[in-house]
């Protein structure tokens, strides 16, 4: 990225923060023996999942279009 304050910039930092944290979660996950362990773990996939998913769809649509969604776009973005 040119401008490390650009808004597609700090989307993607954001995207990457999650991935960090869903794989870290999915590696705890796989690698633990104690089941409250993995039972606490295997509920965060579904937020990070989602997170995930909303920072892609809202990245996407920032590097597409050049600009930044509208107030109404990010509430029903969120809603889904």
């Amino acid at each position: 990225m040119k401008n490390r304050s650009s808004l597609s910039g700090r989307i993607l930092f954001l995207i990457a923060l999650v991935f960090f944290a869903w794989a870290l979660c999915d590696l705890i996950t796989w690698t633990s023996n104690d089941s409250d362990v993995i039972v606490f773990f295997w509920s965060l996939f579904g937020l990070l999942y989602a997170l995930l998913s909303l920072f892609s769809v809202y990245f996407a649509s920032v590097f597409i279009e050049g600009r930044d969604m509208s107030l109404k776009e990010k509430v029903a973005l969120g809603v889904l």
